[in-house]
C-alpha cells in the first residue's frame, strides 16, 4: 500500500505525516515546524473515526 509521508509544494515547503498501524493519519507537522517534530495529533475510537486532534507543543 502507498501511502503519503510527506508532501513538498511549490515554494519547496515540506509537511510531514504519520501513520499508525492501521494507516491512519496520527501526525500531521507543517512546514514551519519540521525541525521541532511539532504537529497536530489525531486519536481514533476503533474503526478509524476521529476521536480527537491535538496541537502539540
Amino acid at each position: 500500500m502507498d501511502i503519503m509521508t510527506k508532501e513538498i509544494d511549490q515554494l519547496e515547503n515540506i509537511t510531514k505525516y504519520e501513520y499508525d498501524k492501521m494507516f491512519n493519519i496520527k501526525k500531521v507537522i507543517l512546514p514551519n515546524n519540521i525541525e521541532k517534530e511539532i504537529g497536530r495529533i489525531y486519536e481514533y475510537y476503533p474503526f478509524h473515526n476521529v476521536l480527537k486532534t491535538e496541537d502539540a507543543e
